[in-house]
């Protein structure tokens, strides 16, 4: 029996041997990436044609879908250059300050924004034989 006992903690210990001596390692490497500013700006339209209009007539508005997509937050200004006065033209004004850049799961779609164009042409604008033209410039600016 003690030679048993003798053996079975003989056996206990070289196992406890054994298993102090496994060895382990470990390594790492380093991952690194410089990530660049991007952005776009899209229109869903590149004209808006109101066709013949009339003075003190009422004109359906149009639309333009005005799409950011931005890694960092912006500001997005709009300005009207042409004839746009003797139209009458009105847009809507583009959202003031910094806007925060799309996040989540979503952020590939960036920001939508809707400009709503109107005309109420005045009364003093001359018939013209050819269409009066007016330009409206969205810029988009990183924070």
């Amino acid at each position: 029996m003690k030679k048993s006992l003798m053996l079975a903690v003989l056996v206990v210990a070289m196992l406890a041997i054994g298993v102090s001596s496994a060895f382990a390692d470990t390594s790492a490497v380093t991952v690194s990436a410089q990530v660049n500013a991007k952005l776009t700006l899209t229109l869903d339209k590149s004209a808006v044609d109101f066709g013949a209009v009339t003075p003190g007539t009422a004109v359906a508005p149009q639309t333009v879908n005005v799409n950011v997509k931005s890694n960092k937050d912006y500001t997005l200004g709009s300005a009207t250059t042409g004839q746009n006065v003797l139209m009458g033209l009105g847009t809507a004004t583009p959202p003031a300050g910094t806007i925060s850049k799309a996040t989540g799961p979503g952020a590939s779609a960036g920001n939508n924004w809707l400009d709503t164009y109107s005309l109420a042409v005045p009364w003093d604008t001359a018939p013209s034989a050819t269409a009066l033209a007016a330009t409206v410039t969205y810029t988009v600016v990183q924070q």
